[in-house]
């Protein structure tokens, strides 16, 4: 009798015996030390506060909702506090039934926020509303880390997914994360990096989905595992709907490409009505069922903590006009896209993220070997930034680049692949040289623009401009123009070259120059505050 716990071919003993992935290995363990010593020592304002407080709340007290009474002692500086609360629901829904507030934001960022919170309550024994202690940014870094390495690890995955040669693929990670603004959301301790590493396994997934239900034989449609990885598409998906229920628009189009998953010879209706018939059990079963589970838990915390199940909690916040500074209007569309392509400045997307440009030459090839995948990309691409566009705070507002572009953003990069894999076989040298040289350039600019910005607190040129700008001297206008214009990475160079080599801050240079020497003591008081915003954020430097 057949011993059906064994290998029964010769695929089946491979896969049991595949080697280990020692670039892998090395990739993780070099980000992993990478960040440990670079660990921030700055918090980041707004609204990661808010669920953390509503996280510590729960560790002290046992319930979500902070009580109205507790608002005098939350913890934290005054000026914390006041900005937190100081307008009705910007951060904190207020329901005033059960006179608690409650974070807005998704209640997975509450639970996501339980093992470093529990860790420092569990060593200090209590946990601030409003903490910024070291202790707690310390946590916090540490606890990003896995965060950080489980991104690490999709994209080494999707990578892998388009070529074999490990240099490729350790080249195409590194040069995503440390030459585009993506190092700045996975070192900031605030939501961004929770909401990257499920996105990008809902990707990864969702190809590895479809490429088995195009596979012949038992491999194909009918393997579970296959159908495994729709269920861990799914189970992102719904990840992603307890952070943001934005993320909601990646249901139908998870739904739609799964339901015309299929060979290619086939017309894409003939491929649903197959799948609709031989499959419709794992659809409901892998598919509906969990989503419907996570919808109905997401309705039922909103209808304990905003006092209605369809109440998302962003609703309450509203600006002297009586419209909400959260709302959805597509008059907004053409602003936002002139200002994430055609405008320069902090939310220019090419600027801060140059891979994206070169992933456009090999956009051709990418789609003559992977034109499924290249129009999933493209849907996922166009949808997402077309809602995105028509939201109020479409630009991020202080927060560094085209922030609520990550993640697609990281997706329309994945055609670079082809280029990089490409590039080693060029014929003509002189064109590899050339395409190598520009990318030098390009990647080395912008990586010594994320050193600088990450070198100081994430807001630094919010504090120093407005100051600088107060001083209404031309000469200095022009220069925070000119160096915040296009890319914010100009003044903390600028700054950091003050700070650490002993530079003339440019500024502070033509203060010197036109102010008399009975007020050198205004000039102290400037510098002072330069010197105070420009101190370094990382953990271990700032003591």
């Amino acid at each position: 009798m057949q011993d059906v716990g064994l290998p029964v071919d010769g695929r089946s003993e491979a896969r049991q015996r595949r080697p280990t992935d020692w670039a892998a290995v090395l990739l993780l363990l070099g980000v992993a030390a990478w960040h440990f010593l670079t660990l921030p020592s700055c918090f980041y304002s707004g609204d990661n506060f808010a669920c953390r407080a509503e996280t510590a709340n729960w560790l002290m007290s046992g319930h979500l909702g902070i009580d109205y009474a507790l608002e005098a002692v939350m913890g934290g500086t005054r000026q914390q506090r006041a900005g937190m609360l100081e307008q009705r629901g910007q951060y904190f829904f207020e329901n005033d039934k059960r006179g608690r507030f409650y974070s807005k934001y998704g209640i997975g960022y509450t639970f996501l926020y339980l093992p470093p919170l529990w860790v420092q309550k569990l060593i200090v024994g209590r946990v601030e509303l409003m903490d910024s202690s070291r202790a707690q940014i310390f946590l916090l870094g540490v606890y990003l880390i896995f965060f950080a390495l489980a991104v690490i690890a999709y994209l080494y995955a999707i990578a892998g997914l388009y070529t074999d040669r490990k240099r490729t693929r350790v080249t195409f990670v590194l040069i995503l994360v440390y030459c585009t603004f993506v190092w700045h959301y996975l070192r900031a301790p605030t939501l961004e990096i929770f909401q990257m590493f499920p996105f990008l396994g809902f990707y990864y997934h969702m190809i590895r989905f479809m490429r088995g239900q195009r596979a012949p034989g038992p491999e194909g449609a009918g393997a579970w595992r296959n159908w495994k990885h729709m269920l861990f598409a799914t189970l992102c998906v719904g990840g992603l709907l307890f952070l943001k229920t934005f993320f909601g628009l990646l249901i139908a189009i998870g739904g739609v490409f799964a339901l015309f998953a299929g060979p290619r010879e086939e017309p894409l209706f003939v491929r649903a009505i197959t799948n609709l018939r031989r499959n419709f059990w794992r659809y409901a079963v892998l598919m509906a069922l969990p989503i419907a589970a996570c919808l109905g838990l997401i309705f039922w915390s909103n209808s304990i903590r905003f006092g209605d199940w369809l109440n998302m909690g962003y609703g309450q916040w509203v600006g002297e006009d009586g419209l909400s500074h959260d709302r959805f209007c597509f008059e907004f569309v053409p602003k936002a896209f002139a200002g994430f392509f055609f405008s320069k400045g902090n939310t220019n997307a090419f600027a801060h993220f140059p891979v994206f440009v070169a992933a456009m030459a090999g956009l051709r090839r990418f789609g003559r070997k992977h034109s499924e995948e290249l129009v999933l990309i493209g849907v996922i691409f166009v949808v997402n930034l077309v809602a995105m566009s028509g939201f109020y705070f479409w630009s991020g507002e202080w927060c560094y680049g085209p922030r609520y572009l990550l993640h697609i953003l990281i997706l329309g990069s994945i055609p670079f692949l082809t280029t990089l894999d490409r590039l080693p076989a060029a014929a003509n040298p002189w064109i590899r040289r050339t395409a190598v040289g520009v990318m030098v350039v390009a990647f080395g600019w912008s990586f010594q623009m994320q050193i600088c910005v990450n070198s100081f607190d994430y807001f630094v040129c919010h504090r120093v401009t407005p100051l600088l700008g107060e001083l209404k001297q031309d000469r200095i206008n022009d220069y925070t123009a000119r160096t915040c214009g296009f890319h914010r990475g100009y003044l903390c160079k600028d700054l950091l070259a003050y700070r650490d080599g002993g530079k003339e801050f440019y500024p502070l240079k033509v203060l010197e120059e036109i102010v008399p020497a009975d007020r050198r003591g205004f000039i102290q008081r400037i510098e002072a505050y330069v010197k105070f915003c420009a101190r370094p954020n990382f953990f271990f430097a700032d003591k």
